[in-house]
């Protein structure tokens, strides 16, 4: 489990490459890392929707798009 800081440093390394940038793919690794992730409803949901702010909640970091976040 990453702690805090490490959390904060992805988000800050992951802001400039992903902000006001389209979601044209998205891929899940692990569909049941502590409950199942309904992969097919977020694709519908965000697929070409464009990343408009990138925050940290906690040890998650959220992808807000204009319809939703991820």
């Amino acid at each position: 489990m990453p702690e805090l800081p490490e959390v904060e440093t992805l988000k800050r390394a992951l802001t400039p490459l992903v902000l006001n940038k389209q979601l044209v793919e998205l891929n899940f690794l692990r569909k049941n890392l502590r409950f199942p992730i309904p992969s097919t409803k977020i694709r519908k949901g965000l697929l070409n929707q464009t990343v408009a702010k990138i925050t940290r909640r906690g040890k998650y970091i959220l992808l807000h798009a204009p319809d939703g976040a991820l």
